[in-house]
């Protein structure tokens, strides 16, 4: 699986988490799931951001494995 297939994966669970979170009945018996929606969907962002940080510093190429990533403490 290359990088831009992982963000692509990464962004479709993304949206399919902003989905849930605002279709989600606004009771407050409903709030610790949407405080956990928005934790992944902030999770999310942390990988997107690490997997594009990481990318920079590996050669050019449009066939980057995720194999091929060194991530710190994973």
């Amino acid at each position: 699986m290359t990088i831009k297939e992982i963000v692509t994966k990464l962004e479709s669970i993304e949206g399919s988490l902003d989905d849930a979170f605002y279709t989600l009945p606004d009771y407050n018996a409903n709030s610790e799931t949407r405080e956990y929606i928005d934790t992944a969907r902030t999770e999310i962002d942390y990988l997107k951001y690490v997997i594009e940080k990481e990318k920079s510093n590996l050669p050019e190429s449009n066939n980057i494995k995720y194999q091929d990533i060194q991530i710190d403490g994973c």
